[in-house]
């Protein structure tokens, strides 16, 4: 059985240059997070934060979540093009 294990990738563009079907594996393991996901990380620490000391959440806005999102990356293969 080959097992393929790539450790918490946040989003890097190497792992789309491992040559998974040249190595073929059975099963794959990523432990961690796919996309990069800094801005969502910072805020949810920051709410957990201000939680704790009793505080409001303070509330994520439009451009702060559209941000989130393309932090994340889409599902297109820049590669392919």
């Amino acid at each position: 059985m080959k097992i393929l294990v790539v450790g918490d990738p946040h989003g890097s563009k190497k792992v789309k240059k491992i040559p998974i079907a040249k190595i073929k594996p059975d099963v794959i393991f990523v432990p961690g997070d796919l996309g990069k996901a800094d801005l969502a990380r910072e805020c949810a620490w920051r709410d957990l934060d201000r939680e704790k000391k009793g505080l409001p959440e303070i509330k994520i806005t439009a451009k702060q979540q559209k941000m989130m999102i393309d932090d994340f990356g889409d599902d297109k293969d820049e590669d392919a093009e």
